[in-house]
């Protein structure tokens, strides 16, 4: 995966970087799909994309918890904000 690639997260003005995303999960998650694959076809909700993230099986969380884990993966402009302002910037987010 290029450095620089991101994914688009469905249902808000947000991308992740492919970087954080792990492939095998990604395969894992979604029948096989490649996370090429999944940006193609419009990306992933944010908390299918948090489940990739955290290595895990996909279970249906709140897009706040699954925000602040994509915030915790390494996007350092919000490391450190509060909760209330990761809400604010998530409302901000919504399409």
């Amino acid at each position: 995966m290029a450095n620089g690639s991101y994914m688009p997260i469905q249902g808000y003005a947000l991308f992740v970087r492919m970087e954080v995303l792990n492939e095998e999960w990604a395969r894992r998650n979604h029948d096989g799909q490649s996370l090429a694959r999944l940006a193609e076809r419009g990306g992933l909700s944010i908390c299918e994309a948090a489940a990739i993230v955290e290595r895990r099986p996909w279970k249906m969380i709140s897009d706040m918890e699954a925000f602040t884990i994509l915030r915790s993966a390494r996007p350092a402009k919000w490391n450190g904000i509060s909760g209330n302002e990761a809400q604010v910037v998530l409302n901000s987010l919504k399409k």
